[in-house]
C-alpha cells in the first residue's frame, strides 16, 4: 500500500539533537517505513544546540509545513519551557503537538577506568574531597542534564557537568575515560553496555528494563523517589491544515504498528506508546506543572 501525502517527494523529520541521540535513532528507525508505506523520500534534519530551539525554529520558518515534523522530547518540549525564556517556547513558536510515540529510561553509565560497580560506590568517591567527577550530555537543559542534576542534589554530591554538542563525542570521552559518568538513553547505551566499554550501574525507570534485568533502579540503590523516563513525539507547524494532521496521524498509527518497527523499538529498548492531540497535549502541560513545581521545591 503506497499513498501519496501530496505531490510532493520529500518528507522531512527535525530533530534537535545529534547523530545517537534518542531523537536520532527512533527517526532512523521509522523513516524506512514512512518511506516505503508513503511512496516519499524521507529527510532527517539535524539542527543542533539551544536543546531544541534551532529545530523549533526551523518548523516554524519551513517552505514546506505539511510535509515537515518535528521530533518532541521530554528535554526539549518540557524542561527546556520550564527553564528557557526564549520567545520561541511561546505557543505559536512550540509547533502543534500531534502524537507521542514512544518512551525510553536512561541508563546512569560510568567509564571503565574510574573503577566503580554501583551507585553506593560512585556516591562514595563524589564524597571525597579529593577527588572530583565529571558528568557529560549533549545539551544544557536537557532530561540527561537535569537526571544528572537531581542525582546529586537528591545523592548529597557534587559533580562537574560537560555539555557535548555530539553524543557520539561523549561517548568517545567516556569509553577512552576521559569522562566519568553520564545519563544517557537506553538506546545508545545498549551498544556499548554489550561490548563491555561501560559500567551501567542504575536505570533511571520505575522498574528493571527487560534488555538489561541486572541492572537495578535507581530506587532500588536507595535514592527514594527519583524516576526520570524520556518521551519522544511529534509536533507540526500550527499553520498545518486538520485534512493534513490527520493524515499524518494516520501515518504515524501505520507505521508504529508495522512488525518491523516494533521489533526495532524493542530491541532499542523502547516502549512504543500512541497519545494524540488534546491527550499528548495535556501530558505535556501536566509535565511542565510537574517539572515546574519539583524543580522550584528543589531549589
Amino acid at each position: 500500500m503506497i499513498i501519496i501525502m501530496n505531490g510532493k517527494n520529500v518528507f522531512k523529520i527535525l530533530i534537535g539533537f545529534s547523530q545517537g541521540s534518542a531523537s536520532d535513532i527512533l527517526a532512523n528507525i521509522i523513516s524506512p517505513e514512512i518511506s516505503k508505506i508513503f511512496g516519499q523520500e524521507v529527510i532527517i534534519q539535524s539542527y543542533l544546540g539551544g536543546n531544541g530551539i534551532n529545530a523549533m525554529q526551523a518548523l516554524n520558518f519551513t517552505d514546506s509545513i505539511e510535509n515537515t515534523i518535528l521530533m518532541a522530547t521530554l528535554g526539549s518540549h518540557v524542561f527546556g519551557r520550564v527553564f528557557s525564556k526564549e520567545r520561541v517556547f511561546i505557543t505559536p513558536y512550540f509547533g502543534k503537538p500531534i502524537a507521542k510515540i514512544a518512551s525510553c529510561p536512561l541508563v546512569i553509565l560510568a567509564s571503565t577506568k574510574l573503577k566503580i560497580q554501583s551507585i553506593h560506590e560512585l556516591i562514595l568517591y563524589a564524597s571525597n574531597k579529593n577527588k572530583s567527577i565529571q558528568f557529560g550530555s549533549s545539551a544544557i537543559g536537557g532530561t540527561p542534564h537535569l537526571a544528572g542534576l537531581i542525582f546529586c542534589k537528591k545523592a548529597g554530591i557534587n559533580m562537574i557537568h560537560r555539555d557535548y554538542v555530539h553524543t557520539n563525542e561523549l561517548y568517545k570521552d567516556l569509553v577512552d575515560g576521559n569522562l566519568d559518568i553520564t545519563f544517557n538513553n537506553i538506546m545508545s547505551a545498549l551498544p556499548l553496555i554489550k561490548t563491555r566499554k561501560v559500567v551501567p550501574i542504575a536505570i533511571t525507570s520505575l522498574i528493571r528494563h527487560p534488555l538489561i534485568p541486572t541492572i537495578p533502579t535507581v530506587v532500588e540503590c536507595g535514592i527514594n523517589d527519583y524516576a526520570i523516563e524520556n518521551w519522544l513525539g511529534f509536533c507540526v507547524n500550527n499553520n498545518v491544515s486538520e485534512i493534513r494532521k490527520k493524515l499524518l496521524k494516520k501515518m504515524i498509527e501505520v507505521v508504529l504498528s508495522s512488525a518491523s518497527v516494533q521489533n526495532q523499538l524493542k530491541l532499542n529498548g523502547m516502549s512504543p506508546f500512541l497519545q494524540f492531540d488534546s491527550s499528548f497535549e495535556q501530558t505535556i502541560n501536566l509535565e511542565m506543572n510537574y517539572w515546574s513545581n519539583f524543580l522550584h521545591a528543589f531549589g
